[in-house]
């Protein structure tokens, strides 16, 4: 199944950027910018067990914690660190920000 390439992340709120049950061969590279024009963001990508009604269960697989991006900076992931098992019974790829500063941080992440 194709990969949704382009993700564009606007909040603090968790985002599913792969969802589990769709099966995929692999993701190569990861890219993510911080787009925010004056603030910085932190970033925690994880692969974790989506439970009825989206949310995510207690079993999650850090990938990044609490990495630092500067407005403008960029962070590039290739493989083999982002293999996983996304069907059925397999993971969620899920993002979720945390804002430095008074505004909602903003990020661009393309899959590929």
């Amino acid at each position: 199944m194709p990969l949704p390439s382009y993700h564009n992340v606007a909040n603090e709120a968790k985002v599913v950027l792969v969802e589990q049950g769709v099966e995929i061969s692999k993701i190569s590279n990861v890219v993510i910018t911080n787009t925010h024009s004056s603030n910085s963001t932190l970033i925690d990508l994880y692969i974790g067990s989506l439970a009825k009604g989206g949310t995510v269960s207690q079993t999650s697989y850090y990938i990044i914690k609490n990495k630092f991006l500067h407005t403008g900076e960029s962070i590039i992931l290739k493989n083999p660190v982002l293999s996983f098992n996304s069907n059925d019974n397999g993971y969620s790829l899920i993002m979720q920000l945390t804002g430095v500063g008074t505004t909602a941080p903003t990020v661009d992440v393309l899959l590929k």
